[in-house]
């Protein structure tokens, strides 16, 4: 099980890759069509509820695109590269080794910036994650690098617009927020656009972790 300080380091390494210079960020593209599959998990409704208000909070969010509560979600493992070339596959794959898995918790604390998004850092205080992560990745061929596969990222804001100096001041103040904790309950697999939108989704698959 990898520990807090661990994690920690892993998001001071991403965070240090991803530093944000005001000007120098990755606009998002707000093409709605679904692109990509992916394996995810959603964050509970009264988590979610916290982390809209702390995003409504950053100065200067206005104009940047802001997560509605019902999209909030956990990435557990992007699907796009999978041995499987047909998706169908890829599901049954994913069901096959998640089928016995168990809920777990997810603990959220401080907030972090790349250069696409603000989000909430997500530890793993049991491992669950890094472990229902490891069986798709085995399952499917599919590998993020390191440290990427260690950590959790719940993304709140995507920037739109290369001004992002007020959001930066923000999320300066709030890097050691204490947010909350929600247990991962299903994972699904969906095709979707960059943000999860409900628009822009299709559920493919939910596999209840229920043991």
């Amino acid at each position: 099980m990898l520990t807090k300080p661990v994690q920690s380091l892993g998001f001071a390494l991403v965070q240090a890759r991803e530093r944000v210079r005001p000007g120098g960020v990755v606009v998002h593209d707000a093409d709605p069509r679904p692109r990509y599959v992916t394996s995810v998990i959603r964050v509970g409704d009264d988590l979610s509820g916290v982390l809209t208000e702390v995003a409504r909070g950053l100065p200067g969010v206005a104009g940047h695109y802001l997560y509605p509560r019902s999209d909030l979600h956990l990435t557990v493992l992007n699907l796009d590269t999978a041995r499987q070339r047909a998706v169908a596959d890829r599901v049954d794959a994913a069901q096959d080794v998640l089928a016995d898995a168990e809920p777990f918790p997810v603990v959220l604390a401080g907030l972090g910036i790349s250069r696409r998004s603000i989000y909430a850092r997500a530890y793993d205080p049991t491992g669950s994650l890094l472990r229902v992560r490891a069986r798709l990745a085995e399952a499917t061929g599919c590998r993020p690098p390191w440290p990427l596969r260690l950590l959790g990222f719940v993304n709140l804001l995507r920037f739109t617009q290369p001004s992002v100096g007020d959001p930066l001041a923000g999320w300066t103040d709030r890097r050691r927020t204490a947010l909350g904790t929600f247990e991962a309950a299903a994972v699904e697999i969906v095709h979707t656009d960059k943000v999860l939108s409900t628009a822009g989704t299709v559920v493919l698959h939910r596999i209840a972790l229920n043991g």
